[in-house]
């Protein structure tokens, strides 16, 4: 991340900053909220340790795992970088670079990120189809089916669906999910 790896030394007629808290005293929720702060009015990785009074890696970090939260609830690398003050590709690099320091296996990663994804984005169309929209049954569908494909679970290996078939097979799922109030049935 070329543009969050320079050093700038402070000008010469001010000190230099002052660590805001001391390492011990500060909580890592604490550390890793005001680095993603000071990483959006665009602070190097080295001045937000300074800032922070915690080494370079922690800093880095801790943007790292914000922009890999962000990454796993939709957010796509252009957002991320929007998000953190960071360029696309220093964003891609930053999520890349937390998935690399998570324990679980590539294939495991891929498949934690693409289902909280496709669940972020699975809840507003169901919204949309239960109020009939046969675009957001059709989309709502499609997700399903990815789904179960990350998730090693499709069994039909990719049927093709009539749409009415498919309007039919979204009344059943949201009907199954969204039950009728007493309310709505008088």
């Amino acid at each position: 991340m070329a543009a969050k790896g320079k050093t700038t030394p402070p000008p010469i007629n001010e000190p230099p900053p002052q660590p805001i808290y001391n390492d011990r005293r500060m909580a890592a929720a604490e550390r890793q909220r005001q680095a993603i702060e000071l990483c959006r009015a665009a602070l190097t990785y080295e001045q937000i340790a300074v800032q922070l009074g915690c080494s370079v890696e922690v800093a880095q970090h801790a943007v790292e795992d914000e922009a890999l939260r962000l990454r796993g609830q939709a957010f796509s690398y252009v957002d991320v970088g929007v998000q953190l003050g960071l360029s696309t590709q220093d964003a891609r690099t930053a999520v890349k670079a937390a998935l690399d320091r998570e324990e679980l296996e590539d294939i495991e990663q891929v498949r934690k990120i693409e289902t909280r994804q496709i669940d972020g984005m699975l809840y507003p169309l169901l919204m949309l189809a239960q109020a009939g929209s046969i675009h957001a049954a059709d989309q709502c569908v499609k997700l399903l089916k990815r789904k179960a494909q990350v998730l090693g679970s499709d069994a039909d290996g990719g049927a093709i669906v009539d749409p009415e078939q498919l309007a039919e097979q979204v009344r059943v799922l949201t009907g199954a999910l969204f039950p009728p109030s007493e309310e709505t049935e008088q």
